[in-house]
């Protein structure tokens, strides 16, 4: 009778206090408080190889190069996400927000947390990726408009090695 969901908004601690305990915190809910709708969408973005893959069910949809965080200064997280508010961000891009948040940025923008975004960008080669963020994934515009502008709040992201 009990269902386990990752929370949507907040973290576990201030990356400057541990990082580790930041992201991937989750709580036991009585099933009947929630209700369960099967979404076949997800998105995996290998960070070492700066590539976001787009499946629907086991197929794969896209797979193109992306803009992600510079290592060892303002990492993008690994781990199980899920796209928590579909926004315009300071830039003017289009923007996914995801439940995980920077486990190296106390905050961002003025704002006291630093959620990871998959959103439009540029300042990397669409051919290669490169690690050029603030942990964030870039995407090229095209796209993004193209295959993640429409995805479903509660779509799971996977930031993989």
């Amino acid at each position: 009778g009990w269902v386990r969901v990752i929370v949507p908004v907040g973290r576990g601690a201030l990356p400057s206090v541990d990082p580790e305990s930041v992201n991937h915190q989750a709580v036991w809910v009585p099933e009947d408080a929630v209700t369960l709708e099967p979404e076949t969408n997800r998105v995996e973005v290998s960070v070492s190889n700066r590539r976001l893959t787009l499946f629907n069910g086991d197929d794969e949809v896209a797979s193109f190069p992306v803009g992600v965080g510079v290592v060892g200064v303002t990492d993008t997280p690994l781990g199980l996400c899920s796209v928590i508010a579909r926004v315009v961000i300071q830039t003017g891009a289009e923007s996914l927000l995801t439940s995980c948040q920077s486990e190296r940025l106390d905050g961002f923008a003025g704002a006291d947390w630093a959620t990871v975004a998959v959103h439009e960008g540029s300042g990397f080669s669409l051919s290669q990726g490169g690690a050029v963020s603030n942990g964030c994934v870039r995407v090229p515009p095209v796209k993004f408009e193209t295959y993640l502008e429409d995805l479903n709040i509660g779509t799971p992201v996977l930031f993989v090695p």
